[in-house]
């Protein structure tokens, strides 16, 4: 994968256009976010093929410090599929939806009200590919937009 260290923490100034970098989080292959409608709890999916010793792609939940902006791990969960690449929370705040690119799945994963994740509540198994099978063999999911 590449050679980011994790997730950035970073200040923009509108005035100048200029982006400093406050704080870096470690965290394994991140690639997309998400953060809950009160800006308390951020999630990121870990586009990876093992995670935790285990086959398939994570995910991770962090609480965000409103005072120095920096973002703490709470806990992670697999994604069962390789390769999740997106992350969404559903409008009630309660779930998350996730898709597993390489996996050719999607995930459900319950969240818990200290913004903590909790158990996978729904996956699908997306069969099949394109009639392009050189190019996708199986299915690809790239995102959920509820």
């Amino acid at each position: 994968m590449g050679s980011s260290e994790g997730i950035y923490i970073c200040d923009f100034d509108g005035k100048t256009g200029n982006l400093t970098i406050k704080h870096t989080v470690k965290a394994e292959n991140p690639s997309f976010l998400a953060i809950d409608r009160n800006h308390q709890f951020l999630y990121a999916v870990n586009e990876t093929n093992h995670f935790c010793g285990k086959p398939g792609g994570g995910v991770s939940a962090y609480s965000i410090q409103r005072d120095s902006g920096n973002i703490v791990l709470l806990n992670q969960s697999s994604t069962i599929g390789a390769g999740p690449c997106y992350v969404e929370i559903d409008q009630g705040g309660k779930y998350l939806l996730i898709t597993n690119y390489q996996g050719g799945s999607i995930v459900v994963i319950a969240l818990q009200e200290d913004g903590t994740l909790g158990e996978i509540t729904d996956y699908i198994k997306y069969e099949g590919g394109s009639i392009n099978r050189q190019r996708q063999e199986n299915s690809h999911p790239h995102s959920i937009n509820v």
